[in-house]
């Protein structure tokens, strides 16, 4: 988009400075025209568009407890898990507020 003002700007020295096809450099302008106008409403539609947050994982905390009762046998595996779980429960909590 940059590019395309720096071109119309060019164009627009060229009729100034009486350089150029005056009809063609018109039509480019005109057709550059266009071209922002388009790039402005496909970014105005993808500003838009919904947002979809996929790193937020809910975690049922009927889950959890089982996962953790489950290693009750095994301490250092359920330490491991629970730390492991800890931080999807803060994404949760912070979800959730």
């Amino acid at each position: 988009m940059v590019l395309a003002v720096e071109q119309l700007k060019a164009a627009k020295e060229d009729i100034e400075d009486g350089d150029g096809d005056r009809k063609l450099i018109l039509a480019a302008i005109r057709e550059q025209r266009s071209n922002l106008e388009l790039v402005a409403k496909v970014k105005q539609i993808i500003d838009k568009a919904p947002q979809v947050n996929n790193t937020v994982v809910m975690i049922d905390e009927r889950v959890t407890d089982a996962i953790i009762a489950a290693l009750a046998p095994y301490p250092e595996a359920r330490l491991a898990v629970s730390n492991a779980l800890e931080p999807f429960e803060r994404m949760e909590e912070l979800a959730s507020s």
